[in-house]
Protein backbone atom coordinates (compact mmCIF):
# COMPACT_ATOMS: atom_id res chain seq x y z
CA UNK A 1 0.00 0.00 0.00
CA UNK A 2 1.47 3.64 -1.31
CA UNK A 3 1.97 5.98 1.49
CA UNK A 4 0.41 8.90 -1.47
CA UNK A 5 -2.97 6.61 -1.68
CA UNK A 6 -4.96 8.01 0.83
CA UNK A 7 -8.89 6.27 -0.73
CA UNK A 8 -6.71 2.71 -0.34
CA UNK A 9 -8.26 2.33 2.86
CA UNK A 10 -11.30 3.49 2.68
CA UNK A 11 -11.53 1.25 -0.89
CA UNK A 12 -10.79 -1.92 0.81
CA UNK A 13 -14.03 -1.14 3.81
CA UNK A 14 -15.84 -0.38 0.84
CA UNK A 15 -15.73 -3.50 -1.01
CA UNK A 16 -16.03 -5.20 2.27
CA UNK A 17 -19.75 -4.36 2.20
CA UNK A 18 -20.66 -6.11 -0.73
CA UNK A 19 -20.93 -9.38 0.58
CA UNK A 20 -20.29 -10.84 -3.21
CA UNK A 21 -16.80 -9.16 -3.21
CA UNK A 22 -15.51 -11.43 -1.28
CA UNK A 23 -17.28 -14.61 -2.07
CA UNK A 24 -14.80 -17.16 -4.50
CA UNK A 25 -17.64 -16.92 -7.79
CA UNK A 26 -15.47 -18.06 -10.38
CA UNK A 27 -12.64 -20.63 -11.59
CA UNK A 28 -9.25 -19.73 -12.68
CA UNK A 29 -10.00 -19.49 -16.57
CA UNK A 30 -13.40 -16.94 -16.12
CA UNK A 31 -11.25 -15.06 -13.99
CA UNK A 32 -8.74 -14.33 -16.72
CA UNK A 33 -11.73 -13.93 -19.02
CA UNK A 34 -13.24 -11.26 -16.97
CA UNK A 35 -9.75 -9.46 -16.77
CA UNK A 36 -9.12 -9.71 -20.18
CA UNK A 37 -12.85 -8.56 -21.75
CA UNK A 38 -12.36 -5.34 -18.52
CA UNK A 39 -9.03 -4.45 -21.08
CA UNK A 40 -10.88 -4.92 -24.04
CA UNK A 41 -13.38 -2.58 -23.13
CA UNK A 42 -10.36 0.11 -23.26
CA UNK A 43 -8.16 -1.22 -25.77
CA UNK A 44 -5.73 -2.07 -23.24
CA UNK A 45 -3.37 -4.92 -23.58
CA UNK A 46 -3.86 -7.81 -21.84
CA UNK A 47 -2.10 -8.57 -18.12
CA UNK A 48 -0.85 -11.86 -17.31
CA UNK A 49 -2.93 -13.38 -14.48
CA UNK A 50 -0.63 -15.49 -12.32
CA UNK A 51 -2.30 -17.74 -9.35
CA UNK A 52 0.61 -18.39 -6.76
CA UNK A 53 0.76 -21.16 -4.11
CA UNK A 54 -0.68 -20.63 -0.39
CA UNK A 55 3.17 -21.24 0.40
CA UNK A 56 3.35 -17.39 -1.75
CA UNK A 57 4.57 -14.41 -0.16
CA UNK A 58 1.57 -11.59 -0.37
CA UNK A 59 -2.21 -11.61 -0.02
CA UNK A 60 -4.91 -11.54 -1.47
CA UNK A 61 -4.81 -9.72 -5.18
CA UNK A 62 -2.18 -7.24 -6.80
CA UNK A 63 -1.20 -5.99 -10.19
CA UNK A 64 2.08 -5.29 -10.69
CA UNK A 65 2.63 -2.12 -13.38
CA UNK A 66 6.37 -3.32 -13.82
CA UNK A 67 5.56 -6.36 -15.22
CA UNK A 68 1.49 -5.86 -16.27
CA UNK A 69 0.79 -8.70 -14.13
CA UNK A 70 -1.89 -9.40 -12.12
CA UNK A 71 -1.15 -11.57 -8.89
CA UNK A 72 -3.80 -13.79 -7.13
CA UNK A 73 -2.97 -15.66 -3.70
CA UNK A 74 -5.85 -16.69 -2.48
CA UNK A 75 -8.74 -18.87 -4.47
CA UNK A 76 -11.58 -17.03 -2.22
CA UNK A 77 -10.34 -14.37 -3.99
CA UNK A 78 -11.15 -15.18 -7.12
CA UNK A 79 -14.64 -13.43 -8.47
CA UNK A 80 -15.62 -11.01 -11.01
CA UNK A 81 -14.99 -7.73 -8.01
CA UNK A 82 -11.43 -8.77 -7.51
CA UNK A 83 -10.34 -8.98 -11.39
CA UNK A 84 -12.17 -5.66 -12.47
CA UNK A 85 -10.40 -4.33 -9.37
CA UNK A 86 -6.92 -5.41 -11.05
CA UNK A 87 -8.28 -5.02 -14.03
CA UNK A 88 -9.01 -1.01 -13.26
CA UNK A 89 -5.59 -0.78 -11.97
CA UNK A 90 -3.60 -2.42 -15.38
CA UNK A 91 -6.23 0.18 -17.47
CA UNK A 92 -5.53 2.82 -15.34
CA UNK A 93 -1.47 2.32 -15.28
CA UNK A 94 -1.58 1.78 -19.40
CA UNK A 95 -3.73 5.12 -19.85
CA UNK A 96 -2.31 7.24 -17.22
CA UNK A 97 1.19 5.79 -16.05
CA UNK A 98 1.82 6.54 -12.11
CA UNK A 99 0.22 9.97 -12.58
CA UNK A 100 -3.12 9.06 -10.59
CA UNK A 101 -3.69 7.77 -7.21
CA UNK A 102 -3.50 3.98 -7.28
CA UNK A 103 -6.99 3.75 -5.77
CA UNK A 104 -8.09 7.83 -6.34
CA UNK A 105 -10.63 8.84 -8.51
CA UNK A 106 -9.94 7.85 -11.74
CA UNK A 107 -9.34 4.47 -10.87
CA UNK A 108 -12.16 3.94 -9.00
CA UNK A 109 -14.34 5.61 -12.12
CA UNK A 110 -13.01 2.54 -14.16
CA UNK A 111 -13.94 0.40 -11.76
CA UNK A 112 -17.32 1.57 -11.09
CA UNK A 113 -17.62 1.55 -14.85
CA UNK A 114 -16.22 -1.99 -15.20
CA UNK A 115 -18.86 -3.24 -12.58
CA UNK A 116 -21.64 -1.64 -13.83
CA UNK A 117 -21.03 -2.44 -17.47
CA UNK A 118 -20.45 -6.65 -16.16
CA UNK A 119 -23.92 -6.42 -14.40
CA UNK A 120 -21.96 -6.52 -10.56
CA UNK A 121 -23.62 -3.80 -8.71
CA UNK A 122 -26.02 -1.18 -10.05
CA UNK A 123 -24.46 2.46 -10.04
CA UNK A 124 -26.87 4.07 -7.50
CA UNK A 125 -25.42 1.66 -5.25
CA UNK A 126 -22.10 1.71 -6.05
CA UNK A 127 -22.75 5.81 -5.33
CA UNK A 128 -24.38 5.63 -2.55
CA UNK A 129 -22.09 3.22 -0.62
CA UNK A 130 -19.09 5.43 -1.70
CA UNK A 131 -20.64 7.98 -0.50
CA UNK A 132 -20.55 6.51 3.11
CA UNK A 133 -17.26 5.37 2.66
CA UNK A 134 -16.13 8.97 1.23
CA UNK A 135 -14.48 7.84 -1.74
CA UNK A 136 -13.93 10.49 -4.66
CA UNK A 137 -14.34 9.26 -8.26
CA UNK A 138 -14.96 10.24 -11.75
CA UNK A 139 -18.36 9.67 -12.80
CA UNK A 140 -19.39 6.96 -15.31
CA UNK A 141 -19.51 8.90 -18.49
CA UNK A 142 -15.99 10.39 -17.91
CA UNK A 143 -14.86 7.24 -17.13
CA UNK A 144 -16.32 5.75 -19.85
CA UNK A 145 -13.45 3.76 -22.34
CA UNK A 146 -14.33 6.49 -25.16
CA UNK A 147 -13.67 9.36 -22.64
CA UNK A 148 -10.40 8.16 -20.94
CA UNK A 149 -8.60 7.05 -24.22
CA UNK A 150 -9.19 10.55 -24.98
CA UNK A 151 -8.52 12.08 -21.88
CA UNK A 152 -5.23 9.74 -21.55
CA UNK A 153 -3.83 11.59 -25.02
CA UNK A 154 -3.95 15.46 -23.54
Amino acid sequence: MRNDDPQCKRVYKFEDTWQRFGEQSLNRPHFRLAVRAACDYYGVPWPTVTFLPWSALGDGAWYDPNTHKIYLRKQRYCNMAVALHEAAHAIDTYLFGDKNETHGPVWLGIYFWLLVKMGEAPFAALAATAKRHRLKYRGLRASSPQRLRRFAKD
